[in-house]
């Protein structure tokens, strides 16, 4: 339908503005002079990116079959 549509084309989006920001808290974490605190919140927010691919990706490959 129209609607699935629209929301396979949003999740594309949506995962790869993700992966964007996962590749970008993956650099910072290269950097060693980085306070415990900030790796602790920076863990914390990669696990939550990590977390919403997999479920966009889930969901886009379910509306992917029907497409």
């Amino acid at each position: 339908t129209y609607n699935e549509r629209k929301e396979y084309e949003k999740l594309e989006k949506e995962i790869e503005n993700l992966e964007y920001d996962k590749k970008v808290l993956e650099t910072a974490f290269t950097k060693a002079d980085m306070p415990y605190d900030d790796l602790a919140d920076m863990s914390a927010r990669i696990g939550t990116v990590i977390e919403q691919i997999e479920e966009k990706t889930a969901r886009w490959l379910e509306l992917s079959e029907y497409l």
